[in-house]
């Protein structure tokens, strides 16, 4: 049952779906090593980390990758690993995104908080733009972006910041995270939080009403 005015979503592993591994395997066949390719990817080394938090640029990471390989950056080596770090990508169902759009001529504020990175931001907007040729900010009351906010779930910061901007209190608010520990630190601040099965349809209780 939904209970609130305001319903906030991740993205990765609950409106699109992901394949860390895919990324992991195509760093890998690059030579990229075993410090960078882990399924948790952002959450393992602080240049990943900070890529997510906005703190470190692109061309910074790459070029202590190509170092972490023996190599130096070129535009080829760049490419490559761009396309690799988007591998984990996959398909956005558009029934989620339609849902969307039905819960907001509900009366619901929908707002879309996300761990994710530039690299990703501009491949990801492509992947729902083809859905029914909507801009992903058109499904959406707001989009907080860790890059842009230079902060990462699941700091409670992030949840703080989202709250202020919107003027919300917790107790209006539910957050669905295919995370437990982002679910967690929503919580802690009084918001409802439920945790999605990552890549999983919603559950009926969501999609219909």
């Amino acid at each position: 049952m939904l209970d609130g005015k305001c319903l906030i979503f991740d993205l990765g592993g609950v409106l699109l779906n992901i394949n860390p591994r895919a990324t992991a395997d195509a760093l890998t066949a690059l030579g990229v090593g075993s410090s960078l390719v882990t399924d948790g990817l952002n959450l393992v080394n602080p240049l990943l980390r900070g890529l997510e938090c906005g703190t470190i640029a692109p061309d910074d990471l790459f070029a202590a990758v190509a170092e972490s390989m023996g190599c130096e950056l070129t535009p080829s080596l760049q490419q490559r690993l761009e396309r690799a770090w988007q591998a984990m990508l996959c398909d956005a169902p558009v029934e989620k995104f339609r849902r969307l759009r039905s819960l907001r001529e509900m009366g619901y504020r929908v707002l879309l908080l996300s761990n994710t990175n530039i690299i990703h931001w501009g491949r990801i907007e492509e992947i729902v733009a083809a859905l029914e040729g909507l801009p992903l900010r058109e499904y959406f009351d707001g989009v907080y972006l860790s890059f842009e906010m230079h902060c990462c779930k699941p700091d409670v910061a992030i949840f703080e910041q989202l709250l202020s901007s919107e003027g919300l209190a917790a107790g209006e608010c539910m957050f669905f995270d295919d995370s437990r520990e982002n679910c967690d630190a929503a919580a802690s601040l009084g918001i409802d939080a439920r945790l999605m099965s990552r890549n999983a349809a919603w559950p009926e209780w969501l999609m219909e009403g």
